[in-house]
């Protein structure tokens, strides 16, 4: 057993009102004649260090394996007995006996201290596999032939591929969670810095992807892609300014204000109001038609702020490709209200339940933890909302490209499904294996790997290689991606869709490979 006198705690980090009563003293320094200890806070999941004068002796460790110059070290607050080695001539972390990853390491030289934070595993597989799922949907080999689930509903209704960008931003909410309390817990001028630059590099990131790679061929010469330009057909065209990361960037901004000024009741009526106010805006705006392509009053106000050529112009009436931003401002209220309600579903998971971080739990020791419980909620919860979500569509359609409120409730239903069944899967059955080890690498560079798979083709395109010429006689290009899908993906057999189909996992493999150096590296790139 540990003894020690808790009035002498010296507190290094700063106000922290809420400890559990989970101590690991790791070290006395002979040096600097104090020990380190980590306390665990369960409200931001996270191993905080103090310093600590101890008035008593750390008693003996029996069965001591480690050396006699090395000392062990118990965990006094976990339910498995965990000793860990530390050298004491070099201070440098050495062996764990028990199970799980090391939690901690210490070099005594510099007293540096790294710690791996234990949290709901599944959170990352969930987070790496939406990940996985974008890439898939976004690089088909065609966009002329793709299986139908793998496109997104033509107006209203709800494919597989809908699903991808809220559970995106349901993920963010869900991330936001476990930062928040560190936020709360230190200034507002610590808070509105780091809300205020990470949507900006957000932000910015998208935009430059929009406009990468500056350059654009215009018949044989690179020419600079400026702000807008006319094309050989005399059409005025611009950079697009909205799109996947920027709609991130102010949904995570406006979330993370709302959440940090309130509680979670509070981000909850927040929440709810904006869906209530999104619906009347729609109605209001366009009484007769509120919910089609050309009636919805949100494309007017995008040409007015933005400016039609700033516009996505993908989507198409009568044959001719019109202004419309699937990603525009006004369809941004109700997102906010999907990374809140992710950010409640964090909350909720952190104070119902406790990781699970051993193999072989017994089950009394996993019903302890508090998961079924917690489970039971989450799935109360999601099918509280798909009930909501698909009553209201009987008057507000689900919609994807003008982002309803009945949209926002069915896909954040099925993302709290999702993630309850991964949870009951990978915490508590056990499931692990080389699928959570391929989602959980995605997981670890989300933003990086999103945006890499739009920036790196555009770069690709650049270089071109000669694939004949066309009927009226112009010379044709490929690019390296575009070669591998007509030379190799197109030839297999089946309809063409196969070819395409091939051609997505491959760039999910492609991918995966950089995401899987960079995590053997321990690279992760973070704004």
């Amino acid at each position: 057993m540990l003894s020690f006198n808790k009035t002498s705690w010296v507190d290094d980090i700063g106000k922290h009102s809420r400890w559990a009563n989970k101590y690991i003293v790791l070290y006395h320094h002979s040096i600097i004649h104090r020990y380190i200890v980590l306390n665990f806070d369960p409200v931001t999941d996270a191993y905080v260090v103090i310093y600590i004068h101890i008035l008593s002796q750390i008693t003996s460790i029996a069965n001591n394996r480690c050396g006699a110059n090395v000392r062990a070290v118990p965990d006094a607050g976990a339910s498995t007995y965990h000793r860990s080695c530390i050298n004491n001539s070099s201070g440098v972390h050495k062996k764990i006996i028990g199970h799980g990853r090391p939690k901690f390491a210490i070099f005594t030289g510099k007293t540096k201290l790294h710690l791996k934070v234990q949290r709901y595993y599944s959170l990352d597989v969930f987070r790496g596999a939406t990940v996985a799922l974008m890439i898939l949907v976004n690089n088909p080999g065609t966009w002329s032939h793709i299986y139908g689930p793998l496109e997104h509903a033509p107006w209203h209704g709800l494919t597989p591929t809908d699903l991808v960008f809220p559970f995106f931003l349901f993920a963010v909410g869900n991330a936001m969670a476990f930062v928040m309390p560190r936020l709360q817990q230190a200034s507002d001028a610590v808070f509105w810095r780091k809300v205020l630059k990470r949507t900006a590099l957000i932000f910015l990131i998208g935009l430059f992807m929009n406009w990468s790679p500056f350059v654009r061929w215009e018949g044989d010469a690179l020419v600079f892609k400026s702000w807008t330009w006319t094309t050989a057909a005399g059409d005025v065209v611009g950079i697009r300014i909205m799109g996947v990361l920027q709609r991130i960037a102010l949904c995570y901004f406006f979330a993370s204000v709302i959440a940090y000024y309130t509680k979670p009741k509070g981000a909850f009526y927040i929440g709810a109001l904006i869906l209530l106010a999104y619906w009347a805006l729609c109605v209001l705006g366009n009484p007769a038609d509120p919910y089609s392509l050309t009636g919805w009053f949100g494309t007017a106000i995008d040409k007015a702020v933005l400016g039609e050529v700033h516009l996505y112009h993908g989507e198409r009436l009568n044959g001719q490709a019109i202004a419309f931003d699937p990603e525009g401002l006004i369809h941004t209220l109700p997102g906010i209200t999907q990374v809140l309600l992710g950010y409640l579903v964090g909350d909720y998971i952190q104070k119902k339940g406790t990781a699970i971080t051993e193999n072989n739990v017994s089950q009394q020791a996993v019903a302890a933890t508090g998961v079924y419980p917690m489970l039971t909620g989450l799935f109360v919860g999601a099918m509280a909302l798909l009930f909501a979500g698909y009553c209201w569509d009987l008057v507000f359609p689900v919609n994807k490209k003008i982002w309803t409120s009945s949209y926002v409730l069915v896909t954040t239903g099925l993302a709290i499904a999702v993630l309850g069944t991964l949870i009951y899967a990978i915490e508590v059955r056990g499931v692990r294996g080389w699928w959570t080890r391929f989602f959980d690498v995605f997981g670890k560079n989300p933003l990086f790997i999103f945006f890499l798979s739009g920036f790196l083709p555009r770069v690709v395109a650049l270089f071109r290689i000669p694939n004949g010429v066309s009927e009226s006689g112009k010379p044709q290009y490929l690019s390296a991606f575009g070669w591998f899908y007509e030379k190799v993906c197109a030839k297999i057999p089946g309809p063409p869709e196969n070819g395409s189909l091939l051609y997505a996992i491959c760039m999910i493999l492609f991918y995966w490979a950089i995401v899987w150096w960079m995590d053997k590296r321990e690279i992760y790139v973070k704004v």
